[in-house]
């Protein structure tokens, strides 16, 4: 019984780990591919501009022409899409108090 509870424990971690890196890789897609793009530069995009479902409908539906070669590949889409909707407009985060966020 202990070694199923390890073994348990062991993959909600490495689960935890992976979404981790997941998001950041997100971030790091969006900063390069999106934000610091030619297209978008000093434009103050944010993923806080548009929905979840907008967001969806233009990246995960392959809507935007950033699918052009030599563009976003599919092994950048899900990470980019995860971040941009984890942070959009209509995303679940609330106020704790002052500078603090859930």
């Amino acid at each position: 019984m202990a070694r199923f509870i390890s073994l348990v424990l062991l993959g909600v971690f490495l689960g935890g780990l992976f979404s981790l890196s997941t998001a950041a890789d997100g971030k790091e897609i969006f900063k390069s591919k999106c934000y610091d793009s030619d297209c978008h530069k000093g434009k103050g995009l944010s993923p806080a501009k548009l929905t979840s479902k907008q967001w969806q409908s233009m990246i995960g539906d392959g809507e935007h022409e950033i699918f052009a070669d030599p563009g976003l590949s599919d092994a950048e889409k899900g990470p980019l899409l995860t971040f941009l909707k984890d942070n959009a407009h209509d995303s679940q985060r609330q106020a704790k108090g002052i500078g603090e966020w859930n």
